[in-house]
Formats: C-alpha cells, sequence, structure tokens
C-alpha cells in the first residue's frame, strides 16, 4: 500500500509499532522494515538473511546450509513414506533458507515430479539448472517430463 501511496510512511511506522505489540515476529521484523525505507529492499534482505542466519545458529546450532542438509534429507524420508504433500512444503521451505542452492530447487521439483505436477516439476528443475548448469539430473529430468508430456498429450 505504501508503494501504490495508499499509505503515508508514518502510518505505517505505527502500524508497525502495534504489530510489534502483538507479534513476536513482527517485531523482529520491524528493524528489516525500517531499514528497507531508509535503504531500499536490496540492504533490507541482506539485513533479513543475516537475521535469520543468526536465529537458525542460536535456535538449532546450525548454520543454514547445514539446516538445508537435514530438511533436504527429511523431505527425502516423507517422499519415500508416500507423504507428499509434506515433503513438498519442507522442500519449499528449503528453497526459502537457501534460495541460491541449486540443490534445494532439485529437490523440490523431484516431489512435484513424483506428484506428477509436471509444470512446477519443470520450473524448478530450470531454477536448479540457471544456478548450477552442470547439474546432469535436471538435465534428464527435464528431458523425461517432455516425454511424459507427450504422450499425456497423444494419449485420447
Amino acid at each position: 500500500m505504501r508503494r501504490k501511496r495508499l499509505l503515508l510512511d508514518e502510518d505505517l511506522a505505527n502500524m508497525l509499532d502495534e504489530a510489534a505489540k502483538q507479534s513476536r515476529f513482527m517485531g523482529t521484523m520491524r528493524p528489516v522494515d525500517d531499514l528497507a525505507l531508509a535503504e531500499g529492499a536490496e540492504a533490507a534482505f541482506a539485513f533479513y538473511e543475516a537475521l535469520q542466519e543468526a536465529k537458525i545458529k542460536s535456535l538449532y546450532g546450525v548454520s543454514l546450509s547445514r539446516l538445508e542438509f537435514s530438511n533436504n534429507g527429511r523431505g527425502y524420508e516423507l517422499m519415500s513414506a508416500g507423504e507428499l504433500d509434506t515433503a513438498q512444503e519442507l522442500f519449499k521451505l528449503n528453497t526459502m533458507i537457501a534460495p541460491e542452492s541449486w540443490n534445494a530447487w532439485d529437490s523440490l521439483a523431484e516431489c512435484y515430479l513424483n506428484m506428477k505436477r509436471y509444470d512446477l516439476a519443470r520450473q524448478y528443475y530450470e531454477r536448479s539448472l540457471e544456478l548450477n548448469g552442470e547439474n546432469g539430473n535436471a538435465k534428464s529430468m527435464l528431458e523425461r517430463i517432455e516425454k511424459e508430456l507427450k504422450k499425456s498429450r497423444s494419449s485420447p
């Protein structure tokens, strides 16, 4: 609303103050919002990532990359158990924790492939390839998706 000039900066500040009183998360996010207003979105995002890294280390005693690795393993366990919806949520979380990880996107794509949601599987394999052009699994899975789609279009 602020970007569309439907909300003044001072009104946003008051709303954020009230939200921070009601919610621990909003209180944590307040410095990010202030930084976004003062320095722009890129600076706010960098600060938010540092904040998340510190929070995860303090809560779990591990780094983001270690948490990503652990979540990925758990996601595959869930997929093997047929709990695709839960696995999908965990893999999605991994792409938020580590948006530059080609492996996180590859795993999310694989889950969608198992769900036969070929459009999303293709999208996320392509994202994985953008991050790692040498990802042979993504290349072969994209070929598989194309074959599956051709087969489904040709059958009555």
